[in-house]
């Protein structure tokens, strides 16, 4: 159900949990749910990301065209443990 995931991420996003808060991200990233909003998206990414959710650093990256700026975003995703982080990186 996804109405129901929806109201568990964002509450568990509001309080602390940045797993939440990247899952939320994905929501309006893809439109499930919610209407499609990829600002709205890469604010719960960034703020993840800034958190130390290294996934939602990868997700940040993903919105770049420029490869240098996609690769700082992997590499910091990478630095907080994130394995996909890594991968995108290029890092093994």
């Amino acid at each position: 159900n996804l109405e129901k995931a929806y109201q568990q991420y964002t509450d568990s996003c509001q309080h602390g949990i940045m797993w939440g808060c990247t899952r939320v991200g994905w929501f309006y990233d893809g439109g499930m749910h919610v209407k499609k909003d990829v600002v709205k998206s890469n604010q719960y990414f960034s703020f993840a990301c800034q958190k130390g959710n290294g996934e939602a650093c990868r997700y940040v990256g993903d919105f770049y065209s420029d490869p240098v700026e996609k690769l700082t975003w992997y590499n910091e995703g990478g630095e907080k443990s994130s394995r996909r982080g890594c991968k995108s990186a290029g890092i093994k």
